[in-house]
Order: C-alpha cells, then sequence, then structure tokens
C-alpha cells in the first residue's frame, strides 16, 4: 500500500510505519523472557477490537504466508521483516 499512498503525497514525503517499531519491541520482548527459541506460540488476529481472519495481503509477504500456514517463522524472517528501512516517495 506504501507506494500507492506515496503517489498521491509530494516528491520526498517520506512515509513511516510504525510496524517495524512494533516487530522490534516484539523481538526484545521475545528475548527477555528466557524461554528457548524452540518454545511455540500462536498468532491472534485482532482487527478494531474483534478476532478476525489474516488479512490476504499479508498473503504477499514471507512471513505472512508462514502464518496464515501455521507454520514456524523462523527468527532470521522475523529479523528481516523488523528492519525494513522506510520508504521513500519516488522522484518525478
Amino acid at each position: 500500500m506504501a507506494p500507492d499512498i506515496l503517489q498521491s503525497l509530494p516528491t520526498g514525503t517520506t512515509l513511516y510505519d510504525s510496524a517495524e517499531a512494533v516487530a522490534r519491541q516484539t523481538l526484545r520482548r521475545l528475548d527477555r523472557t528466557g524461554q528457548p527459541p524452540s518454545t511455540t506460540g500462536s498468532v491472534d488476529v485482532v482487527l478494531s477490537g474483534r478476532h478476525g481472519n489474516l488479512p490476504a495481503s499479508a498473503h504477499a509477504y514471507p512471513v505472512g504466508r508462514a502464518l496464515a500456514a501455521a507454520a514456524r517463522v523462523p527468527r532470521d524472517i522475523l529479523i528481516s521483516a523488523a528492519t525494513h528501512a522506510p520508504v521513500n516517495a519516488p522522484a518525478l
């Protein structure tokens, strides 16, 4: 969605996504639990305070596909997904 949003904004505009900060904080908190990395967990999708389904758009990303398949998401994929740089508006 970011490229579509940026097309309607002035050139040079930077769009910041809070998902990166949330993902990094989640990884920090997981590291502090002291549980071994092999521990399994679950994912609950909450949309506007109600339980929901993983959006179809999530399938465009490796992490989304793994979560949709109820597969284990390797730590390196989580870290990669959490460290993307902000998206910048294309120069016209």
